[in-house]
This record gives C-alpha cells, sequence and structure tokens, in this order.
C-alpha cells in the first residue's frame, strides 16, 4: 500500500491532510506525483480535501512550527539585472579612482624638492647634544637605582565556555517522527460523526452550549451547559484521533474549561455510569 493512500487506493486522511498542508503553504508544486495526480483525476477525494481546507482556512500556520514536510521559506530570485549594473559601477569607479592616484603621484615626481643644507646642519646638531646630556645623566645615577623596564608577554584572557550557548538548528534537523500534519487534527472522525446529535438516554435533555461546530480561539474557555440535569454525569473530551484530553464527574449542570491550546478538531461526550447521553464537536484554531 502505498504512502498517503488506503486500502481502496484513496487518499488516506494523512495524504488529505498533506495535501490541504501543500495548498495552505503554496508547496503543491513539491508534493508527491502520485497524490496530485490522484486528487486531480478522484472527484471523492478532491471534495474530502476541499472541505478539510474549508475547516483549517483560519488556522495561522506561522503559529505551528517547522512543517515535517515542507519548508516555508521561498527562495526569492536573483536580481541579476541590478547585479550586473552594479558591477559595471564598481569597475568604473575604480578605474577612476586609479586613474585620479596616478596623475597625482605623476606631478608629484616631476616636481623637485630642495632643502637648503644649512636648514639641516642646526637640527643634526641639537641631536648630537640631546644625545650627549643623556648619556651623562645615566651616568649619574647609581646602577643599583636604575630601573630596569622588563617586558613580560601579557597573558591572554581566557574566555570562559558558555555550556548553555545554543546552537542555531535548520529546519532540516528536526526529526520529522516529532512534528505531526496540521491539517491532520482537523480530519473528522468516522464513529464520532454518526453519533454526533445522537441521544441514547434523553430523560428530555436539552444541550445549551457549546453549539455543534462552535469554533474557539486557543485557550479560550468553553462553557458546557444542559437542562435538566438529575443525577452525576461525566464530561469527557477527546481530539479528532478518539484519544480522550479530559475528563471530569459532574453533579452540577454546567462546567468551564480553557485549557486547549492546539488547534483541531474536537468532541465532548455526557454520560452516565451506564449510557451514552449526548456526543457533539467543536472546532479550536
Amino acid at each position: 500500500m502505498k504512502e498517503g493512500f488506503n486500502k481502496e487506493g484513496h487518499l488516506s486522511d494523512e495524504g488529505l491532510a498533506l495535501y490541504v498542508d501543500a495548498l495552505k503553504l503554496e508547496q503543491v508544486e513539491n508534493l508527491k506525483e502520485d497524490i496530485r495526480t490522484h486528487i486531480e483525476n478522484c472527484l471523492e477525494c478532491h471534495q474530502q480535501a476541499l472541505d478539510l481546507f474549508v475547516v483549517v482556512g483560519d488556522v495561522n500556520y506561522d503559529l505551528q512550527g517547522t512543517h515535517p514536510v515542507f519548508s516555508k521559506k521561498k527562495t526569492l530570485p536573483k536580481p541579476v539585472h541590478l547585479f550586473n549594473w552594479m558591477r559595471l559601477g564598481m569597475a568604473v569607479a575604480l578605474f577612476a579612482s586609479v586613474f585620479i592616484l596616478w596623475n597625482y603621484f605623476d606631478y608629484e615626481m616631476s616636481t623637485p624638492v630642495t632643502v637648503p643644507e644649512e636648514a639641516l646642519n642646526p637640527l643634526e646638531e641639537k641631536i648630537n647634544v640631546e644625545e650627549e646630556t643623556n648619556i651623562k645623566k645615566e651616568e649619574s645615577v647609581p646602577i643599583e637605582k636604575r630601573e630596569i623596564a622588563i617586558e613580560t608577554p601579557k597573558e591572554k584572557k581566557k574566555e570562559p565556555i558558555n555550556k548553555n550557548k545554543k546552537t542555531n538548528t535548520k529546519d532540516w534537523d528536526i526529526p520529522v517522527e516529532n512534528s505531526q500534519l496540521i491539517a491532520a487534527h482537523f480530519v473528522p472522525s468516522p464513529d464520532l460523526e454518526d453519533l454526533i446529535g445522537a441521544v441514547t438516554r434523553s430523560d428530555n435533555l436539552k444541550i445549551q452550549a457549546p453549539k455543534s461546530g462552535t469554533v474557539f480561539k486557543p485557550g479560550e474557555k468553553i462553557n458546557f451547559s444542559w437542562h435538566p440535569a438529575p443525577g452525576t454525569k461525566y464530561l469527557e473530551i477527546l481530539n479528532n484521533r478518539e484519544e480522550q484530553i479530559h475528563r471530569i464527574k459532574l453533579i452540577a449542570p454546567a462546567y468551564s474549561w480553557g485549557a486547549i491550546v492546539s488547534p483541531g478538531l474536537y468532541y465532548w461526550k455526557l454520560e452516565t455510569e451506564e449510557d451514552l447521553i449526548h456526543i457533539d464537536k467543536f472546532i479550536v484554531k
């Protein structure tokens, strides 16, 4: 069985999620050829992909971290013409600088500089007198009081090794198995979808909140309420893979919870010790 396809030869949930992620990230050209060919020729898979794309339409992919398959960075085209003009301008400026310097040195070398001989003699005599004076001063100082300056090599300061220093991690260094396809979190669960709206034991139960399919922001408080509410009940929240992420025992007919921060499709159940009373869904994005 090919990757991204199910036993019937259609796209699997992972294949549909991969196609939707490619659409969102504008990376369809980097998608596998067999997935692209199938989605173009199969009306059923094409419709499922469109439905999933509508669900994740408002999800900000920039906040979801690095994608395991597609890179969000695009290579910008090189400004070839601008680069060529810049090189031509630099060459012209360099030629002009060399020409100006050459003319300047040619003029300086062609102009003779003469210094009168009598102007040099007083300078030489002054230097000789200063050297003799310094020698006499050194001889007049006792040897034991003379300061001998010994230059010692300066020790180089050793920079402390920062063990906590983090190195840059490139996108392709992140293991693929630690990431998940973003759109895969919004793929409906076939088993739970069939139970939505079905009440196995009503007791005239009326669900007040949340309405089916309500969209919440990550971390937003979700209010659950129903009427009437005789007896103890259990509220259970699951993700679209039918994995339980929260369960609580309740006596009051209302409950609030705001700990869901990951975008996706979620289901919630209301049940007693023996029976399933109600099941519905909501979306976080």
